[in-house]
């Protein structure tokens, strides 16, 4: 009987010793790959390692779409709110990254909300205006300049 290394039999091909997965030293052994993690691994929160709650919704294209259309300076908090919570999440502060997709949110619903009342304020005053007849660019306002 030949035997090559640590009780395998090259003639009939099977391993006549100790099993492959108790085997010391050099050589190789089947066992899961270790790609620089260790299988027992938890962030701060106590996640286990690939148990992560799904990302949240980080609402930027609301912020970024609030900002243009709506409120610019409500909108701009939300696009920074909205910009923080994928670093937060794939840095395993998941809580915090849900605070700031919900921040991030409320500021987008908050720059809607102001930007519609406003227009509808500057609607109402150009109504009230016009019934009482007075026009903006007849009034002389913009002659005082001497751009107009």
């Amino acid at each position: 009987m030949e035997e090559n290394y640590q009780g395998y039999n090259q003639s009939q091909s099977q391993w006549q010793g100790q099993d492959p997965n108790q085997q010391q030293g050099y050589g190789y052994q089947n066992q899961q790959p270790n790609y620089g993690y260790q299988q027992n691994y938890q962030n701060q929160q106590g996640y286990p390692y690939g148990n992560q709650p799904p990302k949240p919704s980080n609402n930027l294209v609301w912020g970024i779409l609030t900002t243009i259309c709506c409120c610019l300076p409500f909108g701009i908090v939300s696009i920074v709110f909205a910009a923080k919570v994928d670093s937060l999440y794939y840095s395993g502060r998941y809580e915090e990254a849900q605070t700031a997709a919900r921040k991030a949110g409320t500021w987008a619903i908050v720059a809607a909300v102001v930007g519609f009342l406003t227009s509808a304020a500057w609607g109402i005053l150009n109504l009230i205006a016009a019934k009482q007849g007075y026009n903006w660019y007849d009034s002389g306002m913009f002659d005082s300049t001497g751009l107009f």
